[in-house]
């Protein structure tokens, strides 16, 4: 950063606008503006105009967050007095003017046109508190003749004291001087700046007894057209005329010239300058991700609710990174190819790292086959790409492994058996950052505790010690703004027929000559063959149809809008294995999912317009774009929405695939509580599906049907306790019912 001390500031430290060597007014604030941190003027005249006469200075000021006080007399122009000191009757949304203080070149445009946007942006950052006016009165005087300044550049402050006021005759053009004060020229600068540091502050607080402190009706508006005193006129016009002076106009044009040139080089640096996307910077939670990640040897995992900025925390770790060294180098690895998609996105349009090597380019090997990437570079791709041998391969001739930062997306599916083989070719990536609303892995101990190993997540208590979490519920009581919406959670118990039922209960007998002496059951390949072959009893559920037809009864076909229904699978995709998520659909999936849209349209006469959202659509964005827009009430899912993708417009999500896997169903529930500004609340129907059986509490197969049956109750009560309609829940005779059969305690669930 620049500081006032590399100004080259001229030699008797005098600005006038009749100077010789140039050395004018409108230099010394295009110096200094754009290094300063605040600004305190205090004033006679004061016109907001000047602004666009210093606009590059100015522009780059406020973009750094500079803030700016002033301290004038009771006269201001007209457009002033309407824009700045009265304030309007009803509440302005200035999110555009937002959006252009956070982007340097549209806010010079808006600082140089000066029309209404202009005033928008100052009325924003008055709003902020970033500029403040306060007019006074010295005793009885009907002016305040001051003209001092003070500027703050984080380490030193300068002061101006002079006969220059601040407005565009005052910086451009009439014949006024002042000295400039800085603190290395010694003592008496120091003390002089020193007593106007606590003078101004005085005043401005209000405590300053010889001023009187002005309200708005005691302001009074210059109407430059009609004229008051002339000098007053001249003092507040809003136009520069430099032609009258052609020896100053020639000073002002080369230093534009030379300002424009400069402030070019700048804009062309930002605009390939990795950035934070937001002007208010990383939230407090972000920071503190961050900071949490620093002190575990830039190591972690970050828990956290699907919709709460994961990929954005993960991405301004990087950013901080590079802020320091002016260097990034990282690898990301998600899920599937439609995440590659929406990454290179985060990374390349809203951070601006440009240096992107993506799966999805055509000469991806290319560039990695023959040479490790460049120094600035971010490499891109699946995990299933990653663990094949072409990039384990060129992989391993990268000869600076140790440089790169590791982000790894649903990082449980790092914890796979097929990536755990070469998990290991990732051992020289010291920075690790991993990402995961759902970081546990069911029935999978051995690959869950892999996972937490390789990102230095300390287990207590059985309880992993995450780098950062934020919850669900977190998320929704967020304050001052929730990150997700509140949700109403309701359940449709569907029974099993009667030859569905028998199968059942075979498999069960089955699964209980395997359970051991602590009543667990022993897991082997015929075990898991048979918990599939059950698994899929419940998933394929024929009931399930018919239960969505009474939910959608229940709602009203024409409130049937913005929902997902996620239909039941054929079998779950293992993503470290295959990424081609358009290319993962059977015939079995594809009758399945055809079935439950005949069944519906059928019902209601195809009057619920509904479209497929599976692993094979082609044609995704326009899909979602119908959805949006409300052309399209409901999409059919299968086997995508769980991780990653963003749809904020549902309303409605019905579960009826049953899959037994808990992420599954946190990842989809993540899905319909994006916020969106025409939603308020959620719902969300979830199908159970548990078959009550007689059996004996003597009897293994009563034992080994229990833990399942408990697994199932602890999810669905897990999801009533984040809902709206918990006590509902708690009171269902169906839940109450099956929790008696099989002697559990729902209260142990809400601890």
């Amino acid at each position: 950063m620049e500081y006032y001390r590399n100004i080259k500031f001229p030699t008797t430290f005098e600005y006038s606008s009749d100077s010789e060597d140039s050395h004018i007014p409108f230099e010394f604030y295009s110096e200094v503006f754009p290094r300063s941190k605040r600004i305190d003027l205090f004033l006679g005249y004061f016109n907001s105009f000047t602004f666009s006469l210093l606009s590059e200075s100015f522009a780059e000021f406020i973009y750094k967050g500079g803030e700016i006080r002033i301290v004038t007399n009771h006269f201001y122009s007209a457009t002033d007095y309407d824009n700045l000191v009265e304030e309007p009757d009803e509440y302005k949304d200035y999110s555009k003017a937002e959006e252009i203080v956070g982007n340097l070149k549209k806010l010079q445009k808006t600082l140089d046109a000066r029309g209404q946007l202009f005033f928008d942006c100052l009325k924003f950052l008055k709003k902020q508190g970033r500029l403040r006016l306060q007019p006074v009165l010295f005793g009885k005087q009907s002016m305040n003749h001051h003209k001092k300044m003070l500027f703050f550049d984080g380490r030193e402050t300068i002061l101006t004291q002079g006969s220059m006021n601040f407005t565009p005759a005052g910086v451009a053009k009439n014949g006024e001087s002042f000295q400039v004060e800085v603190p290395w020229n010694g003592g008496v600068s120091k003390s002089r700046i020193s007593k106007q540091v606590e003078h101004f502050d005085k005043v401005f607080s209000k405590k300053h007894t010889s001023y009187k402190y002005l309200n708005i009706t005691q302001l009074e508006r210059v109407i430059d057209d009609i004229g008051n005193e002339k000098d007053l006129k001249d003092l507040l016009f809003d136009a520069i005329e430099c032609s009258t002076n052609e020896e100053y106009s020639q000073k002002i044009r080369t230093l534009k010239t030379k300002q424009a040139q400069k402030f070019q080089l700048m804009i062309n640096k930002i605009e390939s300058e990795p950035r934070f996307p937001f002007p208010q910077g990383p939230r407090e939670y972000q920071k503190k991700a961050f900071e949490n990640w620093k002190k575990n040897n830039s190591t972690g995992i970050f828990a956290m609710a699907t919709g709460t900025g994961k990929t954005v925390t993960a991405l301004n770790c990087i950013l901080e990174g590079y802020r320091r060294t002016g260097k990034y180098k990282f690898i990301v690895l998600v899920p599937t190819r439609a995440l590659v998609e929406q990454w290179e996105k985060e990374i390349k349009v809203k951070f601006n790292f440009q240096e992107i090597i993506s799966v999805r380019s055509k000469y991806f090997y290319q560039e990695i086959e023959y040479d490790e990437p460049d120094e600035n570079s971010c490499i891109l791709l699946t995990y299933a790409t990653f663990k094949g041998q072409k990039f384990q391969e060129a992989f391993k001739r990268f000869s600076h492994k140790d440089s790169l930062t590791l982000i790894a997306d649903e990082a449980h599916n790092m914890g796979s058996k097929g990536f755990l083989r070469i998990i290991d070719s990732l051992e020289p990536v010291k920075k690790r950052i991993g990402l995961s609303a759902t970081p546990s892995r069911y029935f999978d101990d051995y690959g869950e505790q892999q996972v937490y190993t390789f990102f230095n997540i300390k287990i207590e208590d059985n309880n992993p010690d995450f780098t950062y979490s934020f919850s669900i519920s977190e998320a929704i009581n967020a304050k001052p703004e929730p990150f997700l919406c509140p949700y109403t959670y309701r359940i449709k118990f569907v029974e099993l027929e009667k030859d569905e039922l028998n199968e059942y209960k075979e498999y069960t007998r089955q699964l209980a000559r395997h359970i051991d002496g602590k009543g667990k059951l022993m897991m082997s390949i015929e075990v898991e063959k048979i918990l599939k072959l059950r698994k899929d009893i419940i998933k394929k559920a024929r009931n399930k149809k018919f239960a969505l037809l009474e939910i959608i009864d229940e709602i009203g076909p024409k409130n049937f809008k913005y929902s997902f229904v996620y239909v039941p699978e054929g079998k779950e995709i293992d993503y470290s294995e295959n990424d081609l998520d358009w290319d993962n659909l059977d015939q079995q999936d594809l009758n399945i999912i055809s079935d439950y849209t005949l069944t519906v349209n059928e019902r209601y006469k195809n009057e619920i317009p509904i479209r497929h959202f599976t692993g094979q659509t082609r044609d995704r964005q326009s899909i979602l774009k119908d959805f949006e827009t409300g052309k399209t009430d409901s999409l059919f899912a299968m086997k995508c929405l769980d991780e990653g993708v963003d749809i904020p417009r549902t309303e409605i999500a019905i579960f009826c695939s049953s899959t037994g896997n808990p992420r599954q169903y946190v990842q989809r529930r993540g899905r319909v509580l994006r916020l969106h500004k025409e939603k308020e609340n959620a719902l969300i129907y979830d199908m159970i599906v548990i078959p009550v059986i007689d059996f004996t509490s003597k009897e293994r197969e009563f034992n080994c049907e229990k833990g399942l049956i408990e697994g199932e109750v602890r999810r669905l009560i897990e999801f009533a306790l984040d809902s709206q309609n918990l006590d509902e829940i708690l009171s269902d005779r169906k839940l109450l019912s099956i929790a008696d059969h099989y002697g559990i305690n729902l209260n142990d669930y809400l601890k």
